[in-house]
């Protein structure tokens, strides 16, 4: 992914990096877009671990957006995981954000404990990725 996703456009609300064949990490300058509500990185080739630094999107509604969808699901048959990851530990409970959606990418690694703190999260679309390790166990539910 781009390095200037995250740094250029500070006051950016919607970007949508969807079928562009993106590849490496997500940029931990991402989470920098505070004011961010739409981010969409479905089906590129985004590699690495799922950022923890989510807390920093406190504007956030959905990450994978789908703008012909009226609904807050997904489809879990065509969601890949690839998301960005980062070494940061969630400070605050992210209650805006409903969807997420990482999925076609090549990410790895476990699914971070810290997803958990997002209370108002209905949908979570982590399918066709390379990741490993263990569901936090509020997810099994």
């Amino acid at each position: 992914m781009p390095i200037w996703v995250g740094s250029a456009w500070t006051e950016l609300v919607f970007l949508s990096l969807r079928s562009n064949e993106f590849f490496g990490s997500i940029p931990s300058n991402l989470c920098h877009l505070v004011r961010l509500q739409v981010l969409n990185i479905f089906s590129n080739k985004v590699s690495g671990g799922i950022p923890k630094c989510l807390h920093n999107l406190t504007a956030m509604i959905q990450l994978g957006y789908q703008p012909y969808s009226s609904f807050t699901t997904f489809s879990i048959e065509s969601a890949i995981v690839t998301s960005k990851r980062k070494e940061a530990e969630y400070t605050t409970t992210l209650e805006l954000v409903k969807l997420i959606d990482l999925s076609s990418n090549n990410l790895v690694g476990d699914v971070p404990a810290e997803i958990t703190s997002l209370v108002k999260l209905v949908g979570l679309n982590l399918l066709r990725n390379n990741l490993s390790g263990f569901l936090p166990q509020i997810l099994n539910n």
